[in-house]
């Protein structure tokens, strides 16, 4: 008698157990094309899936972004704020300065 070809599912379920053990299968793998294509292209979809999981769950944003990244801007614009004020503040102090030193008045005469 033949041995008949496997189900996906079976093909399946020997590819990822870790109990693989029947002869037969393995064999009609061995000599078989057609399921040694469907035991090859599962394995792939599975490589594919797992690393597109793998990668998804890796590139995933943490749930807390928004409000860290929100904290952070308010934090730096408003310190960008308090350096343009001093900058105004010290700019028209030396404004001052080198007017009165580099231009002093003429004197009447």
């Amino acid at each position: 008698m033949k041995f008949r070809h496997p189900s996906k599912e079976m093909l399946r379920d020997w590819l990822f157990s870790a109990d693989g053990d029947d002869p037969k299968l393995e064999e009609h793998i061995d000599d078989c094309s057609r399921c040694s294509a469907v035991i090859i292209a599962l394995g792939e979809a599975e490589g594919e899936d797992s690393v597109a999981a793998a990668l998804s769950q890796v590139l995933a944003a943490p749930p807390d972004l928004p409000v860290r990244l929100e904290a952070q801007v308010s934090q730096r614009i408003s310190g960008r704020e308090f350096l343009g004020l001093m900058a105004e503040l010290f700019g028209a102090g030396v404004e001052t300065s080198r007017l009165l030193i580099v231009d002093p008045p003429a004197p009447d005469t």
